[in-house]
């Protein structure tokens, strides 16, 4: 008995190969990035006393011990905008974007800032900010 086996023709082997490498790399240019990424935060320390504001530190995850206030954020398409006093700890802003994922910035220790964050692409998709100690 004859064992008959089908080959693919070299040309459909190479399309293929061609579309692996094209998805491989579109992956990897919409990886997560690094958090903290320098381009997308302008940050100024303002060392004003903010008025009372809705305290954050009850949206912290569990064991959290920093104490802080934040305005609600100024929300624009493709950024946010914080006015937030750290009394105790320090806490750490974030930003989703449509394309390119989740940054997140330094620790922020006690004092009052105005923090901005832009997306580098795509949209602003979420906000936040977190308490880290």
């Amino acid at each position: 008995m004859v064992k008959k086996t089908h080959m693919m023709p070299k040309a459909v082997l190479a399309v293929l190969a061609a579309m692996i490498i094209g998805i491989a790399t579109m992956a990897s240019a919409h990886a997560a990035p690094t958090p903290g990424k320098s381009n997308i935060w302008q940050e100024q320390r303002t060392g004003v006393k903010a008025a009372p504001a809705v305290p954050m530190s009850a949206q912290a995850p569990a064991g959290v011990l920093a104490n802080f206030t934040c305005f609600p954020p100024f929300r624009y398409n493709n950024a946010a905008q914080w006015n937030c006093t750290v009394h105790s700890g320090a806490i750490v802003f974030w930003i989703q974007c449509s394309i390119g994922g989740t940054y997140t910035s330094a620790p922020h220790g006690p004092g009052s800032y105005s923090v901005y964050a832009r997306c580098p692409q795509g949209r602003r998709v979420n906000e936040g900010v977190y308490g880290v100690s």
